[in-house]
C-alpha cells in the first residue's frame, strides 16, 4: 500500500464505521467493541490480527508485519498521524459521557494530514459528503 492508499482506507473506514474503534471505557483500540476498528486496524488484516497487538507500540506493530504491503517510506508517521487523528480529533463524547465520533474536528485534521503528505482528499470528502458530515473547507 502506498500512502494515498493508506489514508484513504483508513478515512473510508472510519466514516463508514461511524464511531471511533475502543472498548467500553473508551480506551483506544487497534480493534474495539463490536468489531470496531480505529484508522490503524482498519489496515491490519483478521489473519494478522492477535489480541497481544493491543499492547504494542504503533512502530512495533509495523515493524512486526501485521499491517502488511507498506511501500511508502513515510508511511510510519503518517500511520502515526492516522492514528492521532484517530485518539484525539475524532474520540469525542457526548453529553452523557458516552463515546461519541466528531466527524467536523476530525475532517480537519485529515485535511491537515492530507496537505502535510501531498495526498488527494477527494476519496475522503466524498465518504464525508455520502455519510452526510461536514466537509472540511
Amino acid at each position: 500500500m502506498n500512502n494515498q492508499e493508506i489514508f484513504d482506507t483508513a478515512a473510508t473506514h472510519l466514516i463508514k464505521q461511524g464511531k471511533p474503534g475502543v472498548n467500553r471505557h473508551g480506551d483506544c483500540l487497534y480493534r474495539g467493541e463490536g468489531g470496531t476498528m480505529c484508522a490503524v486496524g482498519a489496515l491490519i488484516p483478521d489473519e494478522k490480527y492477535k489480541a497481544f497487538i493491543e499492547d504494542m507500540p504503533l512502530m512495533d506493530v509495523v515493524q512486526g508485519g501485521y499491517i502488511p504491503n507498506i511501500e511508502d517510506n513515510r508511511a510510519d508517521a503518517l500511520l502515526n498521524d492516522l492514528q492521532r487523528a484517530h485518539d484525539n480529533d475524532l474520540l469525542d463524547y457526548d453529553g452523557d459521557g458516552c463515546v461519541a465520533a466528531n466527524f467536523d474536528t476530525w475532517g480537519n485534521a485529515m485535511r491537515d494530514i492530507a496537505n502535510e503528505y501531498n495526498l488527494n482528499t477527494n476519496v475522503l470528502y466524498d465518504a464525508l459528503k455520502e455519510a452526510g458530515h461536514n466537509v472540511p473547507s
